[in-house]
């Protein structure tokens, strides 16, 4: 993992003190997804309703990081169109 990726989280520890608590495994799950990575694997992130939304954003936040030419072609959000949705079977 990049020291950058390191000093990202220690920034972000600092700025939200609260984090300390869970800080060891916020580094644990980073370092998770960047082996993921390194080793050709994906995210999947998903949601109904807002959800999707926040799914949505989630992607949009870790995709920013990545210069266009570089972008992964496994970053694009997937969304149901609502009329086709279907609601699940009692």
């Amino acid at each position: 993992m990049k020291s950058s990726t390191l000093a990202a989280v220690d920034t972000l520890i600092a700025r939200y003190p609260a984090l300390e608590a869970c800080g060891t495994d916020i580094r644990a799950a980073i370092k998770a997804l960047c082996t993921s990575y390194h080793a050709g694997g994906k995210l999947i992130v998903c949601g109904n309703g807002g959800s999707a939304a926040d799914a949505e954003h989630i992607v949009g936040e870790l995709m920013k990081g990545f210069p266009p030419a570089a972008s992964p072609r496994r970053g694009h959000p997937r969304k149901t169109p609502r009329g086709r949705a279907t609601p699940p079977t009692p």
